[in-house]
């Protein structure tokens, strides 16, 4: 699965929210106390902080049988994107195509602890029509590789995601309007060798039992 946990064990999933709580309490310790000239330090714990809750809202909904689940963080997702969207638009300069103006490091740990991972997951599990199309925009702006995760690419295969939930719908006003029928879960995408510009994106509908395939 591209972004479950996989973990059904619920004693499991206890114990890591129990050590995940553990290292939030310590982490907020420490956040607070960075001045307000620790700029890079501040961005990177917000990052780590965004990992945080993405990560506690993926331990919630790790036996979910339904999508909809994902409906009650709604608030939390919104939350989640103005942070990100902090920390990517820190520069006071305007976006240029000149990527060696970008010499300051956007946050310490890029590698493993930046923007794609989170923004890729509210793209896939967010049905707000604004925030999903939000968290899009995000990933495409970014233009930055992250340990196994491209923007564009991660933009690309949540774009496709999209447009297969809402494929028919005539009006998409709020989350609502992708019912738990159109909603699908991916479970694998990966380029097809015949056709390198393309994504072969495995998923499945409601109950989540067969699997399809579809280029992207």
């Amino acid at each position: 699965d591209m972004d479950r946990c996989g973990m059904h064990d619920l004693s499991a999933v206890l114990q890591i929210r129990d050590l995940l709580g553990s290292w939030h309490l310590t982490f907020k310790a420490y956040s607070a106390s960075l001045s307000d000239d620790d700029r890079l330090e501040r961005r990177t714990a917000s990052a780590l902080d965004i990992h945080y809750h993405i990560l506690s809202i993926m331990l919630d909904v790790t036996s979910a049988k339904t999508e909809v689940i994902y409906d009650s963080y709604n608030a939390d997702f919104g939350a989640l994107l103005k942070e990100c969207e902090e920390i990517i638009k820190y520069r006071e300069i305007a976006p240029t195509d000149n990527w060696a103006e970008y010499g300051d490091r956007m946050s310490l740990f890029e590698f493993d602890f930046g923007m794609v991972a989170p923004l890729f997951v509210i793209a896939c599990h967010c049905r707000d029509p604004a925030l999903r199309r939000k968290a899009i925009r995000l990933m495409r702006y970014l233009h930055r590789t992250e340990g196994a995760w491209d923007t564009c690419s991660a933009g690309k295969i949540a774009e496709g995601i999209m447009e297969i939930e809402e494929c028919g719908l005539t009006v998409i006003e709020t989350y609502e309007s992708v019912t738990e029928n159109s909603r699908i879960r991916a479970t694998n995408a990966h380029i097809d060798p015949a056709h390198p510009a393309e994504v072969i994106l495995s998923f499945s509908h409601s109950p989540y039992e067969v699997t399809k395939q579809r280029f992207i």
